[in-house]
């Protein structure tokens, strides 16, 4: 799998450190192996309607990307509880 860029660790690191908020947004969801699109819904419901093997590498790369951000960000939030 690909993974967090460089750039994006990068600016993590910026942001945490600057004690920024942020948000996260993954891409190129269309680019999994047997997508078909369906531009005129929203990605919740195009991911809804893929093959079954489909929806099972979603969640796969879905989990890597979590695990990589938890690595980055990683640390409690405001209120003292694990991110």
């Amino acid at each position: 799998m690909h993974g967090l860029e460089p750039q994006t660790i990068e600016s993590i690191g910026l942001l945490k450190k600057r004690r920024a908020p942020f948000v996260i947004a993954l891409n190129k969801v269309d680019r999994l192996y047997g997508w078909e699109p369906h531009p005129e819904l929203p990605v919740q419901q195009a991911l809804e309607m893929q093959t079954d093997s489909v929806k099972a590498e979603f969640q796969q790369r879905y989990e890597f990307a979590v695990r990589q951000l938890q690595e980055q960000v990683g640390g409690e939030d405001e209120d003292g509880r694990k991110r």
